[in-house]
């Protein structure tokens, strides 16, 4: 059972530039696992955060919104990084029930460090994207890992059946 699926919002759930378009798929995402359970995450600041998730409708959509300014600063990266593991421990949950949807490449490495399951998505770069929330179970912990598209070792993986 997962108890928190951390998503993140620009780049993931939003396109990180043009339009404020929600990607495909969200919708029955947050349907299939319930609002209550997604925590939406962003690298930009509080203000400019609250205002994408008004302005695309998201609003009844997530649980609690985490921005940059909650991140812990990591001196070693110089910049403010997600902390799944803290961030589950106040959720009251361990890390383990826990898992990261994302389209960022720090936020999978931070997932990985902390041992928090992961779904890697390809990024949202624009408002005609082709990949959808449609294929995204975040319901199993077995899976410590999962790319869509991506090629592990040489071999396509094949994540959701049709």
């Amino acid at each position: 059972m997962v108890d928190i699926i951390f998503v993140n919002l620009h780049g993931t759930v939003l396109p990180v530039s043009g339009e404020l378009v929600v990607r495909r798929g969200f919708s029955g995402f947050v349907e299939r696992h319930g609002a209550k359970r997604i925590v939406l995450t962003s690298h930009l600041p509080e203000e400019k955060a609250c205002e994408d998730v008004k302005v695309a409708g998201l609003v009844d959509k997530f649980y609690k919104l985490i921005t940059v300014e909650s991140y812990p600063y990591h001196p070693q990266n110089n910049a403010n990084m997600p902390d799944y593991r803290m961030w589950a421990m106040d959720f009251k949950t361990w890390p383990a029930r826990t898992v990261v949807v994302t389209s960022l490449r720090e936020d999978l490495e931070q997932a990985i460090w902390y041992a928090v399951p992961a779904i890697a998505v390809p990024a949202f770069t624009t408002p005609k994207d082709s990949f959808s929330f449609d294929r995204v179970y975040a319901n199993s912990i077995a899976t410590k890992l999962k790319f869509f598209g991506l090629s592990i070792s040489g071999k396509e993986q094949i994540i959701i059946k049709k």
